[in-house]
């Protein structure tokens, strides 16, 4: 039988025995999160003004070049592997800001641009998918000139990750282990002769504010990661292994952010005058 310690713990758990009063209320209350628009501002922090040259590096279908025109009337290159084409409608409407936006499909390692030639690298998304970060924050670095400022947005591992959650994460989406590495990634701001100025642990505060703007934020990537594994066999057999794993990547990704283990930092670089 169990011994009355376990009974005990058991009536204890579930009588809400010791739970202080005014718990529910603590959970409850917001923390106030900042919301992703915040990294719009981290430009303004580093002085970018009209009329500069900023290079969006990894601009993928340019939304982000768009919105930097838009808030600071600057002129936008966006570099890219893979263009997916500059935005037309909606919030993102690359006609806006035609004449200050332009994409290029070229390599954030080597990129197509004149040393000394940017005010301010936005570098959003992007190291992950780097297996040498150092080099492409080199090339970010060269093509700055001296006094000009990088923003970089980057996604961590921490080490609660779940041994097979992590190989999701990083292999499944084409991303690098190192890159995703806090020391490593610092270690190669500093070796590009990148200064920083201001460090943002984001953590699980984007996904909190748009939790509490839109309850049902994360139900869409909670719904599809329980029919994946609910009928993985169908799955798998309809989507085949590969886009599998991605799919179900995908929609551990933002989870993984809200549970601590993916972990968001924003960068404020400088280059020395």
């Amino acid at each position: 039988m169990t011994g009355p310690s376990a009974r005990q713990a058991v009536a204890g758990l579930y009588t809400g025995e010791g739970w202080p009063d005014g718990g529910d209320e603590l959970l409850a209350r917001s923390l106030s999160p900042r919301s992703h628009d915040m990294l719009l501002e981290v430009p303004g922090w580093l002085g970018l003004g009209a009329g500069q040259l900023v290079l969006d590096a990894g601009c993928r279908d340019g939304r982000w070049a768009v919105e930097l025109a838009e808030r600071y009337g600057c002129r936008v290159v966006g570099v890219d592997l893979v263009l997916a084409g500059a935005p037309k409608r909606g919030r993102f409407d690359a006609t806006r800001v035609a004449d200050q936006v332009a994409l290029l499909r070229g390599d954030i390692e080597a990129l197509p641009l004149v040393s000394g030639s940017c005010d301010l690298v936005w570098c959003r998304d992007t190291l992950s998918c780097l297996p040498d970060c150092a080099t492409a924050l080199r090339e970010c670095a060269r093509v700055l000139r001296p006094g000009g400022g990088m923003v970089l947005y980057a996604v961590f591992t921490a080490g609660a990750l779940a041994p097979g959650d992590r190989v999701l994460v990083v292999d499944a989406l084409e991303n690098s282990a190192a890159s995703m590495d806090q020391p490593t990634v610092e270690a190669a701001i500093a070796s590009a002769g990148l200064q920083v100025v201001r460090r943002e642990r984001i953590g699980s505060e984007w996904t909190e504010h748009w939790l509490e703007e839109d309850p049902a934020y994360l139900t869409r990537d909670l719904l599809e990661i329980a029919r994946l594994v609910r009928d993985q066999e169908r799955m798998e057999a309809a989507l085949g292994q590969t886009w599998y794993r991605r799919a179900l990547a995908f929609d551990l990704w933002r989870l993984q952010i809200a549970l601590g283990r993916l972990v968001p930092h924003v960068y404020a670089l400088a280059k020395p005058a």
